[in-house]
């Protein structure tokens, strides 16, 4: 009658048990950099904004009568581009929206207009703070009471471009998001209609 065996001995456990710890330790020296080398801080590499961040879909309306800036996302009356956020893992503080001109210039408007990012029930989440450069120079300027510069961003939002008082319809514009706090570079241009 032949013996059963009832699990490893205890040779085969350690060399199981060092070639495992073994190929951590190689695996963990190639992919993940150290955090501390001498009494410095080693940081992650930036990772390119569009890897975090999409939108897709503008739809140019206009901004309802009794709007004001802060608590609807634009100036009544004025021309709003409205964007779907298709996919998000960033943060408001992440990022910072512009709009570009066929040149690559940022947008001047003939009013005040700016950027807000608003949830699924029309609530602003935050504000760019107003101008007619249509390019974000700084973080948002306000913030709804339940939202932070560390609250995710996320694609049950959407982005309401504020275009002042100026048709855009077909003036070859482009919104772009630039990446901040972690990410680099910008989107690719996403045509305005």
């Amino acid at each position: 009658m032949a013996e059963r065996r009832s699990g490893w001995s205890r040779g085969e456990r350690a060399i199981v048990c060092g070639v495992t710890l073994t190929a951590t330790i190689a695996f963990a020296a190639f992919v993940v950099p150290p955090l501390f080398v001498g009494n410095s801080i080693t940081t992650f590499p930036e990772m390119p904004i569009g890897i975090g961040f999409a939108a897709t879909e503008p739809r140019l309306v206009t901004c309802p009568r009794n709007s004001t800036y802060p608590t609807s996302g634009c100036f009544s009356g004025d021309y709003v581009y409205n964007l779907t956020i298709f996919d998000s893992t960033v943060t408001f503080e992440n990022v910072e929206f512009e709009v570009t001109n066929s040149t690559g210039n940022v947008v001047w408007l003939f009013s005040e207009g700016g950027f807000s990012v608003i949830n699924e029930t029309g609530t602003v989440q935050a504000s760019s703070t107003p101008s007619v450069h249509l390019g974000m120079t700084g973080p948002w300027n306000t913030y709804a009471s339940w939202v932070t510069g560390s609250s995710p961003l996320t694609s049950r939002c959407d982005i309401l471009i504020d275009m002042g008082v100026g048709n855009p319809a077909g003036a070859h514009l482009s919104f772009l998001a630039i990446g901040l706090d972690g990410y680099t570079g910008t989107t690719g241009p996403l045509p305005l209609p």
